[in-house]
């Protein structure tokens, strides 16, 4: 009698699935704010999976010449870290670009959150550079140039902000893997900051 009672509910279950799915939900600004949220969402995960594939194929092809002639450093550039962003944008683009790119190249250098005011008094041009002491990076995207520091100092370098949010210090617990930086077997690198 039991199972009977269990077919006959996931029959009528299974009846007015169809039916639902054919009315057609109320119209209101809360669902159509939904949807659209929907929508985003669903296009932010597909330009992720679609991504996803390219980074390891680049690591695939990174590794196939690095394995002959030994990696020569950062000239060579691995396609697959990217950045979704509003199209249009291309000063916000810049910003967030060059963002990423200091973020890691902090982490190659030993920038940290901790010791970010200090390393601002050292004598590496990478470091200056990376800094704002010296160029003019900050004031070409329309920023000061010690606009590297505060951000480094608000969150930490690329590694700092991954361990923290995903990594070992996070509930996730995720490993580095292809986040690490470029020297260390990941895919995380940064062009030269000149």
């Amino acid at each position: 009698m039991r199972n009977a009672t269990v077919l006959v509910i996931a029959a009528i279950v299974f009846l007015l699935q169809p039916a639902a799915a054919q009315q057609a939900p109320p119209a209101s600004s809360a669902s159509a704010s939904s949807a659209q949220l929907a929508q985003k969402m669903n296009a932010y995960v597909g330009c992720i999976n679609r991504l996803s594939a390219r980074s390891y194929e680049s690591r695939d092809r990174y590794f196939s010449w690095a394995a002959k002639s030994g990696p020569t450093g950062k000239e060579r550039i691995i396609y697959g870290t990217y950045t979704c962003l509003l199209y249009g944008d291309e000063v916000w683009s810049d910003i967030v670009t060059w963002l990423h790119y200091g973020l890691v190249e902090a982490e190659e250098l030993g920038v940290t959150q901790s010791n970010a005011d200090e390393m601002t008094k050292s004598q590496a041009p990478a470091v200056q550079r990376l800094l704002g002491v010296s160029g003019d990076l900050g004031s070409r995207l329309g920023l000061d140039n010690k606009w590297l520091v505060a951000a480094i100092k608000a969150g930490g370098n690329y590694g700092e902000i991954f361990e923290r949010n995903v990594g070992k210090a996070s509930p996730l617990k995720l490993e580095r893997g292809l986040n690490a930086t470029w020297s260390k077997g990941g895919l995380m690198y940064a062009i030269p900051f000149k």
